[in-house]
C-alpha cells in the first residue's frame, strides 16, 4: 500500500495550491478574486444580494394642503447558483512508491508525484479556461444544469440566469442583462447580440458612456471588458 504520509502530502500540495496555480493564472477569474466577487464560504446555495433600481421616480413635488404619498419601491433581489462539482482524478500507486520515491539521481528520472500534481495545476487550469468561455459555443448552459455555466450563459440576453428571468421586450430584469450596443437611448426592446458592430476606441467610449453601463458603475474599477489577443491588439494600436 502507499504510504498514507506520502498520500496525504501530495494530496494537500494540490488543495492548497488550487487558488494559486488555478484561479489566478486564469485572467477573468483572477479579476473577480481580486476583487472579492468570488464566494467560497459555503451554505446550500451561492446567492449575492443586488440592487436593481433607483428610486428618484417616488420624489413628489407638493404644495400646502396637498395630500403626500406614502410608497415604496423593491429594488433588491438575490441571484441564486447552485454549486457545481468537478473532480480531477490523480492515481499514484504501490509501484511509484517503491521504484520512484527517495531513489537517488542516479535512478530518479523524474519525482512522480510532483510530476503528477504540476499536470494536475496545468489540467485544471486548461478546464477552467475552456469552461469559461463555453469551449468555444454560443449556445449557453441551462440555467439549474449540473455542467458548469460560462459567461456565456451569464451575458446571453433573454435568458434565465441566477434563477432570475430576463426580457427585454417584457421589461423584465433588465439590469441583470449583459450590455447591448443599441441601448444608446436607454429604450432596448429586443436583443441586437447577434449583430456585428465595429470594435473601435470610440464605439467602445460611447457603449460604455452612453448605455446603461456607465449607470451601473460606481467607478471605473467596476468594468471588466474581455477580448480575445486579436481584438486587444487592434484597439492597442488605436491608444
Amino acid at each position: 500500500m502507499p504510504d498514507t504520509d506520502l498520500d496525504k502530502a501530495t494530496r494537500e500540495l494540490f488543495v492548497n495550491g488550487l487558488v494559486d496555480e488555478v484561479y489566478m493564472r486564469t485572467p477573468v477569474v483572477e479579476e473577480l478574486k481580486r476583487r472579492d466577487q468570488i464566494n467560497h464560504t459555503g451554505g446550500k446555495y451561492i446567492e449575492r444580494l443586488i440592487d436593481t433600481d433607483t428610486i428618484e421616480d417616488l420624489v413628489q413635488e407638493y404644495d400646502k394642503n396637498d395630500p403626500l404619498t406614502d410608497e415604496r419601491k423593491e429594488t433588491l433581489e438575490k441571484p441564486r447558483f447552485t454549486w457545481r462539482k468537478m473532480q480531477l482524478p490523480l492515481r499514484y500507486d504501490v509501484d511509484e512508491e517503491l521504484e520512484n520515491t527517495g531513489a537517488d539521481s542516479d535512478v530518479q528520472l523524474l519525482d512522480i508525484a510532483e510530476h503528477l500534481v504540476k499536470k494536475g495545476f496545468d489540467g485544471v487550469r486548461r478546464w477552467w479556461a475552456i469552461k469559461l468561455f463555453n469551449a468555444g459555443s454560443t449556445t449557453p448552459v441551462a440555467d439549474g444544469s449540473t455542467t458548469f455555466q460560462s459567461l456565456v450563459s451569464a451575458l446571453n440576453h433573454d435568458t434565465t440566469y441566477g434563477t432570475l428571468s430576463r426580457s427585454f421586450s417584457g421589461g423584465t430584469h433588465d439590469e441583470w442583462q449583459g450590455a447591448d450596443p443599441e441601448g444608446l437611448n436607454e429604450s432596448v426592446s429586443s436583443s441586437s447580440q447577434d449583430t456585428s458592430y465595429t470594435l473601435t476606441k470610440g464605439n467602445l467610449n460611447k457603449w460604455i458612456n452612453e448605455t446603461s453601463v456607465a449607470d451601473c458603475m460606481d467607478s471605473p474599477e467596476d468594468l471588466m471588458i474581455c477580448m480575445c489577443p486579436t481584438l486587444f491588439n487592434k484597439l492597442a494600436a488605436e491608444m
